[in-house]
């Protein structure tokens, strides 16, 4: 049985993915008046999908690949998103293998995950002293609008995916 090809324009669109959910929060963020701080996981919900049809080895080097891009164009500290995405597309493996794959269960593996993603970022910057929020606003005024934001974005790239990813 021949190996399928690992599909390598997966590289550049989440480059372009990678982009496209730092300028969508800046936008949402501006719009509420900065009250209320928006992040868009477009890369996250990609890796969700990856994760159900491509193999693990290539894929966690990817998410290596985008998370050192992204602390090298966004932070100028490499670190945090390169340890915090491996990490997170590496426990989506786990949970792959373990659970039932359904409609159903990504969408909770989404909440789930992207949770346990925000607060690891949030952990990590609070144990290095780069922030200095409270919980309390962390939770209400960052972490719920970055969860129903992503909510609305996986079910409006639900059917682009499933054909995409078939």
């Amino acid at each position: 049985m021949a190996q399928k090809q690992y599909p390598y324009w997966l590289i550049p669109l989440l480059f372009i993915l990678m982009l496209i959910d730092t300028h969508l929060g800046n936008a949402l963020s501006s719009l509420s008046g900065n009250a209320y701080i928006w992040n868009a996981h477009l890369v996250m919900i990609t890796f969700l999908w990856m994760v159900y049809r491509l193999p693990k080895i290539p894929t966690l080097c990817l998410a290596l690949g985008i998370g050192l891009l992204t602390d090298c164009y966004y932070l100028g500290i490499v670190g945090i998103y390169a340890v915090s995405l491996p990490l997170m597309v590496w426990l989506l493996y786990i949970l792959h293998t373990t659970i039932y794959q359904n409609l159903y269960t990504m969408f909770f593996a989404l909440v789930i995950f992207l949770t346990g993603y925000e607060l690891l970022i949030f952990v990590i910057q609070v144990l290095f002293k780069l922030t200095a929020t409270d919980t309390v606003f962390f939770i209400s005024r960052y972490l719920a609008p970055t969860l129903l934001l992503n909510i609305i974005l996986f079910f409006g790239l639900l059917f682009p995916y499933k054909k995409l990813f078939k």
